[in-house]
């Protein structure tokens, strides 16, 4: 495996979690934007927001050769391969998205656990205390548990579903190889 081929996989891998995170997290707090400002603001914001969003991730999937050359980051190593048992793009990629899955379930597990701790004892306290049973629960909470429960499913489904996603990102890696020899 080439240096260049090495920063491709990881400039996509990273592409991915990226991808993940903006799904999981930004959409929600840009619709909550949205509802919560003046309308016709919340809306350009919204669109300026994605719009963004979705050049950056074409620019980091479809024209990653051209960032590496750019930052020219394969060079200036002594060999330009790396030499590495048997590690073939299949293996960098699974370890990728293991890595990714992992860290997934690791950071918001605990935030997960804080979340519906808060909630559980919020609702027992009022129960307990309050003469007027069922006060409304607090309602960021429960998005944030919402959101933290959606992160570690998404770790795990990608965990689960590895070697798909694998196939999938080696098709996509092969076509823009093809796509840049053409070009």
């Amino acid at each position: 495996m080439t240096k260049k081929d090495f920063f491709r996989i990881l400039i996509k891998a990273i592409t991915v979690y990226f991808i993940l995170h903006i799904v999981i997290t930004q959409l929600p707090f840009m619709f909550t934007v949205l509802l919560q400002e003046n309308k016709l603001r919340g809306i350009f914001v919204l669109i300026g927001s994605t719009a963004a969003i979705i050049f950056l991730l074409y620019l980091l999937l479809a024209k990653t050769d051209q960032i590496i050359n750019f930052l020219r980051l394969d060079r200036g190593f002594d060999d330009p391969m790396i030499k590495l048992a048997d590690v073939t793009s299949e293996t960098a990629f699974r370890t990728v998205l293991m890595l990714l899955g992992g860290i997934l379930i690791i950071v918001n597990l605990g935030k997960f656990l804080y979340y519906g701790f808060s909630i559980l004892s919020h609702a027992f306290l009022n129960e307990l205390h309050s003469s007027q049973p069922g006060t409304r629960l607090n309602m960021p909470e429960i998005s944030n548990l919402i959101i933290n429960f959606i992160n570690i499913a998404f770790g795990w489904l990608i965990l689960a579903n590895n070697f798909r996603l694998t196939k999938f990102l080696l098709k996509l890696n092969a076509r823009n190889n093809r796509e840049n020899e053409n070009s």
